[in-house]
This record gives C-alpha cells, structure tokens and sequence, in this order.
C-alpha cells in the first residue's frame, strides 16, 4: 500500500475509476487506479478494507501476497 502512495505522491497525474467487480475472475469488488497510464487494482474484503494491491504488468505491488505468510519464500 505505502508503495502505491509513494506512485501516485510522484504520479504526473492518475485517475480512479468507482468500486466495481467487472474485469476480476473472481468477482471481487475492486477499485482500478491509473497511475501515468499504467493500471492498478485495489482488491476490497467484504468490509470494503483494501487487503491487495496488483499491477496490470507486474503482479502483486509492493512484496508477497496477503495469503502468502510471512517469513515465506515468494
């Protein structure tokens, strides 16, 4: 999360789009944020806490996944 607000503190400029579930496999409720062009999704829990941030090219944004635990290889 800390990295994704350091992108968009650096961003030239980023735009949100509102909480939807088109476009995840899963149908989890997300947000997709777009960061010079590049886009993100912030996966919500059911009580709307963001618990995992994903990049469009690179995966998972800012270390493991929140299912991985800690202390494990990723």
């Amino acid at each position: 999360m800390n990295e994704l607000v350091r992108m968009m503190s650096q961003a030239r400029k980023h735009r949100n789009r509102a909480a939807h579930t088109e476009g995840s496999k899963d149908k989890t409720m997300h947000y997709t944020v777009f960061i010079d062009g590049r886009g993100h999704h912030l996966r919500l829990d059911q009580r709307g806490v963001v618990f995992h941030v994903t990049d469009h090219e690179q995966g998972t944004v800012g270390g493991a996944d929140p299912w991985v635990p800690p202390g494990a290889a990723k």
